[in-house]
């Protein structure tokens, strides 16, 4: 199986101390030129591919104008077309594609900015939830530590575990989580509406027909109800092996996206696409290094070095839980008081929230 965990977003509960230190650190990686060098060095004559989930529409103009001064923007489907006839050298020197995972309802409000901006961004849907009032298992209510144990588990025991928390997959809810299906035709002639599966699991651990549920049957949903052309897959969490791919490639995918850390090229595996995330609350200095693939490049080492927890941890403030390096069978210790992160495991097992 492969999967390279992305970068934790920002945390509602950072301290002001920890954000001060997390604006420092940022603003000293700016400016020691190495995002510089990576952008006119490294980047220029390959293809970066950003990844982005549930960007504030707040700093979505910010980001793109500044993202806009340093690369010249492409639609993925320019890419794979380029990629597949060997003219990859034909497109502008750093080359930069805007991708969204999941079809967050938010990324509605970003249509003005995009086409303001002139970017032809890439947006993968889930096609059971998408045009639903169905919730994205990730976003209900439970402890960072616990969401990422959940990750680790075969399908139907993750499955079974969230159903003692109160979740299911075709249940519906009071407000959508994605996007609806008039807000995806309002957004067609702007955004490239491509695939994500269907109910966002870690595809490894399905069963082999769930898997193809996930791959085969999510492009055909989205296409039947909206009328797209699909082409291209976003592995959920960046989990994927060589079962995900050979389906993708049954399906008719032309190309399938990970979370792993790089740059595209000519020599790319078009089914195992890197990508540079980029945090959706990311200040300019976070968003310039975070674009440059520097944070990726540094996580990469560090986690090498097994040091990348504590050097987090140091960083970003003790009050931050760190991602766990949780195997199945180790369930993580989420705590016992409330720290307005949802639920605690002990809580869980009995299905009750925090006071």
């Amino acid at each position: 199986m492969n999967s390279k965990t992305a970068p934790a977003q920002s945390h509602p509960h950072q301290t002001k101390w920890s954000r001060f230190r997390r604006n420092l650190l940022y603003n000293v990686l700016r400016w020691s030129l190495v995002p510089w060098f990576l952008r006119m060095v490294v980047q220029r004559r390959k293809v970066s591919i950003f990844l982005y989930h549930d960007l504030n529409p707040r700093l979505a103009d910010v980001h793109f104008r500044e993202l806009r001064r340093r690369y010249h923007f492409i639609s993925l489907r320019e890419f794979v077309d380029a990629h597949e006839t060997g003219t990859l050298a034909a497109l502008p020197p750093r080359a930069a594609i805007v991708t969204l995972d999941d079809g967050h309802a938010r990324n509605a409000a970003l249509k003005s900015i995009l086409d303001r901006h002139q970017i032809p961004a890439t947006i993968f849907l889930c096609s059971g939830i998408v045009g639903t009032m169905r919730e994205f298992w990730f976003q209900h209510p439970m402890c960072d530590d616990y969401r990422q144990y959940l990750k680790t588990l075969p399908n139907e025991e993750r499955l079974y575990a969230l159903q003692e928390l109160g979740f299911e997959e075709t249940r519906e809810i009071g407000a959508a989580q994605s996007l609806s299906s008039a807000e995806i035709d309002a957004m067609r002639g702007t955004v490239d509406f491509q695939a994500h599966s269907a109910f966002h699991p870690c595809l490894p651990n399905c069963s082999p027909p769930r898997a193809r549920r996930e791959i085969v049957d999510a492009k055909r949903e989205l296409e039947d109800r909206y009328g797209l052309a699909i082409y291209a897959l976003a592995y959920p969490n960046g989990d994927y092996g060589e079962r995900e791919i050979a389906l993708a490639k049954e399906a008719g995918y032309r190309c399938a996206l990970t979370t792993e850390v790089g740059y595209a090229d000519q020599d790319s595996d078009l089914y195992r696409l890197p990508r540079v995330w980029i945090d959706d609350e990311a200040g300019v200095s976070e968003l310039i290094v975070d674009a440059s693939g520097m944070y990726g490049l540094m996580r990469g080492w560090l986690e090498k070095a097994r040091l990348f927890a504590l050097a987090r941890r140091v960083i970003l403030g003790s009050s931050l839980p760190l991602r766990p390096e949780s195997r199945r069978g180790e369930e993580p210790k989420c705590g016992d008081v409330n720290d307005g992160r949802g639920m605690v495991p002990d809580q869980l097992r009995r299905g009750e929230r925090i006071a």
